[in-house]
């Protein structure tokens, strides 16, 4: 179960991220196993801010059993998947551009 604090600052208002999503959650692992899917597939979700369309039947169900307000599938489809906060941008040479 998640602690107070961090429901707190997840599981009220809007989500406009796909991995805020991901960790109203206590660690990959729980998100992975309510959805069904391996350890790999939650992690790159969260990585690259996109859950795919047919995992979110999983996702609301999932919200629902833990508590965790503000997930519906209207929620989901305002997301645009892969906004990626302020990552720098690294060329082919892995400097920062």
């Amino acid at each position: 179960m998640l602690a107070t604090s961090q429901c707190v600052r997840h599981c009220r208002g809007m989500h406009t991220r796909f991995d805020d999503i991901v960790d109203l959650w206590p660690n990959i692992q729980a998100f992975a196993d309510d959805l069904g899917v391996p350890y790999v597939t939650a992690q790159s979700m969260k990585f690259r801010n996109n859950i795919h369309s047919r995992h979110w039947r999983a996702v609301i169900a999932a919200a629902q059993r833990h508590g965790f307000e503000g997930i519906s599938y209207e929620v989901l489809v305002s997301i645009k998947p892969g906004n990626v906060r302020s990552r720098s941008v690294r060329n082919s040479t892995g400097a920062a551009a």
